[in-house]
């Protein structure tokens, strides 16, 4: 059940720390060695396409040194790549079976009843919070967000309509970005093929 403030009207702002729990990635001594017999699939940065989609299904398989319950990500749970250029948010919208999220992320799990976890995606990839994280890191002078600087990110939480309306939005956004850019490869291919079949004509 929402709580009533939100259906009010009321916008919000709180911080990270008291809307989700925050679990860093699989921590291991050594390093991950993968083993096609592994009863476990392991989740890195390079498994999201541009769009922020999961590719398929060909993540390396490996057997843990430690006890991996705590670090096997569910439906519903939000990665956030805490390491690198871009400290972005996935959202996972899709059942994934015995798949653990590296070292490289945070989850965030247990979402406040209150905010939707596309929304709270939504808002950790804006302009906004990305300059947060820039500004931090940059004090550190390393490319990594800390667990105490992911927790202190103010989240404005609109009423659920409102936050419903911009997960809509922006999925539509991002499918005409997918349409866009399957047009310009499929042009960039034909220009390319134009500009070939011309020098082989006047071999």
């Amino acid at each position: 059940m929402k709580n009533t403030e939100y259906k009010s009207g009321a916008v919000k702002e709180r911080y990270l720390k008291n809307l989700v729990k925050i679990q860093v990635g699989y921590q291991t001594r050594t390093r991950i060695f993968e083993n096609p017999k592994g009863e476990f699939s392991l989740i890195r940065a390079q498994d999201f396409d541009e769009y922020g989609c999961l590719k398929g299904n060909k993540r390396i398989r490996f057997i843990p040194e430690r006890n991996p319950e705590p670090y096997i990500v569910k439906k519903g749970d939000i990665l956030f790549l805490s390491r690198g250029s871009k400290n972005i948010a996935f959202h996972l919208d899709e059942h994934l079976d015995k798949s653990i999220a590296s070292n490289t992320f945070y989850i965030l799990r247990d979402i406040s009843h209150f905010i939707l976890p596309q929304f709270l995606t939504w808002w950790l990839n804006h302009t906004i919070s990305q300059l947060f994280f820039k500004s931090q890191a940059s004090r550190a002078n390393i490319s990594f967000v800390s667990k105490s600087v992911l927790e202190k990110v103010n989240i404005i939480v609109p009423p659920t309509s409102i936050q419903e309306k911009i997960i809509a939005l922006n999925r539509l956004w991002l499918k005409e970005k997918q349409l866009y850019w399957n047009l310009i490869n499929k042009k960039s291919q034909l220009i390319e093929a134009l500009c070939l079949a011309a020098i082989k004509n006047k071999e």
